[in-house]
């Protein structure tokens, strides 16, 4: 009932995943290690390991996830997973789709009074509230498309 698309998931020789993640475009300082990326990506790495080691599952601990600023070498954002984020993550996940599930059709997805908070959404575009991705956004390459910057650094730890 989740999918998640991941820029790179390394499979490392003690067995555990490493998530990364590209970053373009948003300001220095930005907090992604709060956003439901993070949430996503390690319940979603987590749940399909099996999918990534040959049928291996992989525990918590063993996933970490780097947000890589590309245009910032050294500022990555590193988060190391574990059982109780998961726990956490289990929970926030089916609240969620439950909430979603009773809205219903499209019209209880009522549009935002808050026309500022458009400009950072990277679906305004589907709303018609904008064009393209909202600020701070970076666009998604097509499938097949590569990114041509130097990989970035694994941390030993990972």
């Amino acid at each position: 009932w989740l999918r998640a698309r991941f820029d790179r998931v390394v499979v490392e020789e003690r067995g555990g995943l490493c998530i990364v993640d590209w970053k373009t475009g948003r300001a220095p300082g930005w907090r992604y290690l709060e956003s439901w990326q993070t949430l996503v990506y390690c319940f979603a790495a987590c749940e399909g390991a099996p999918l990534l080691t040959g049928g291996r599952p992989v525990v918590p601990e063993q996933i970490s996830l780097c947000y890589w600023q590309a245009e910032r070498p050294g500022e990555e954002q590193w988060y190391r997973y574990g059982l109780e984020a998961h726990r956490q993550a289990r929970i926030q996940l089916e609240e969620l789709v439950q909430r979603l599930a009773g809205l219903g059709d499209q019209a209880g997805y009522a549009m935002t009074a808050d026309h500022q908070a458009c400009a950072d959404c990277e679906f305004r575009a589907y709303c018609g509230r904008g064009n393209g991705v909202g600020l701070g956004w970076e666009e998604e390459a097509m499938d097949g498309e590569e990114d041509d910057r130097l990989a970035p650094p694994l941390d030993p730890g990972c």
